[in-house]
């Protein structure tokens, strides 16, 4: 029987802390690097203090709701609190190959790609990160991405509805060259149009069915971007799909706003239950059913 000399841990296959800027201090550190309570081993001892632990929250918030008060309470405020990232850092870093090619594909003025965005607010925001990622692999500027109007609630939101337009173009300068409109030069332009574009493509897909007639039209028109482009890129242009979108898509502050008034209410008035039965307009539809479900 072959024997492998490798000796990989089956639990966790890669580093526990990739661009870790400093480990938390781990109790009862295994040889392996993992603690105790990660891979879930725990003493008869640790289970009786953290049994201990539990029931003192209990009785701390018992005492709060009778009006009582100790220092103990204020394990309630832990949930509200941003978590310190156990070390971690954004570690978004591109090559100089990148680096070198941004500046020439900034400046180009020849092409261009039009997408149509659909789905719900969570589909939207995929398709506009890789539609972004699309545009860099084509060497072509990005015309603000269009959200298609849903048929069913009537919400002609516009991009700068939702996001921050200014940010989002701000923080891809360096890699995207992003535009409100086509420019005149291109209005008149017939777009090459791809309604069908086959599930997980790779760059090299891409560019092979894309450029050529990009470069000849001038513009390309996408839509239902929804998993069309591979997971599984060059490490350049995931972490552009990372920066799009955990940096440059922002809400717009009108968004913004809303939400931290709704988590202050929750904050100051919980506890607070949230239940989302999904009993919407659009799952009607497609259930055949009449509003509230009459016959």
């Amino acid at each position: 029987m072959l024997k492998l000399s490798y000796n990989l841990d089956p639990l966790v296959p890669f580093s526990p802390y990739p661009c870790v800027t400093s480990q938390p201090q781990l109790k009862y550190s295994l040889s392996n690097g993992h603690t105790r309570s990660q891979l879930g081993f725990v003493s008869n001892g640790e289970k009786n203090e953290k049994k201990d632990q539990e029931v003192g929250s209990v009785d701390a918030r018992e005492l709060k709701s009778e009006g009582g008060n100790s220092d103990g309470v204020e394990e309630e405020t832990e949930f509200w609190k941003q978590p310190d990232g156990l070390g971690y850092k954004p570690c978004v870093k591109f090559s100089g190959e990148y680096r070198s090619l941004s500046e020439l594909i900034v400046k180009d003025r020849r092409k261009y790609l039009l997408v149509v965005v659909s789905g719900g607010l969570n589909q939207q925001r995929n398709q506009i990160v890789d539609a972004v990622v699309i545009a860099r692999i084509l060497g072509a500027a990005l015309v603000v991405p269009i959200l298609q109007v849903n048929v069913i609630w009537g919400d002609e939101s516009e991009f700068s509805d939702i996001f921050d337009l200014e940010h989002f173009k701000r923080v891809l300068a360096n890699d995207v060259r992003i535009v409100s409109s086509l420019p005149s030069t291109h209005l008149i332009t017939r777009p090459v149009v791809e309604r069908r574009t086959p599930l997980h493509v790779s760059p090299q897909w891409i560019r092979s069915r894309y450029l050529k007639r990009l470069n000849r039209e001038g513009v390309l028109l996408l839509r239902g971007l929804d998993s069309r482009l591979s997971k599984d890129l060059p490490s350049d242009l995931q972490n552009l799909r990372c920066k799009v979108a955990f940096s440059a898509l922002r809400f717009a502050p009108p968004v913004l706003e809303l939400g931290n008034k709704l988590a202050e209410r929750m904050r100051n008035k919980g506890p607070y239950l949230a239940l989302h039965l999904r009993m919407e307009l659009d799952v009607w539809v497609r259930t055949g059913c009449n509003p509230w479900f009459e016959p």
